[in-house]
């Protein structure tokens, strides 16, 4: 596999949460062959990173773990197409549905 490549940054703020998306690419972003995008926030109480959701294409599907619900194993979304279609339709959604995920949790 070639380079990997990530970037994270703040997508929003929900109730003085502060919550940021990120993604990480093998390969390079133009052709990912391995990708994974998710949303985290900062719990103040705890003091450490939470993940609230990741749409990633390992296992050779694209699902995502919902991790507020205790998942485990993730849920098959069922999209196909290449993998840099599905890489930036995984961004997407998350950018789109960020202040639900959160709203699940605050």
């Amino acid at each position: 596999m070639g380079k990997g490549y990530s970037l994270e940054y703040k997508i929003g703020e929900y109730k003085g949460v502060k919550v940021l998306l990120y993604w990480e690419a093998q390969s390079s972003t133009d052709e990912p062959v391995e990708f994974s995008t998710g949303l985290t926030y900062f719990d103040r109480k705890t003091e450490k990173r939470v993940k609230l959701a990741r749409i990633d294409n390992s296992h050779g599907r694209v699902h995502i773990h919902r991790f507020w619900r205790g998942q485990k194993k993730g849920e098959d979304l069922k999209w196909r197409g290449d993998n840099l279609e599905l890489f930036w339709r995984a961004i997407e959604y998350l950018q789109d549905n960020w202040k639900n995920f959160v709203r699940s949790v605050l």
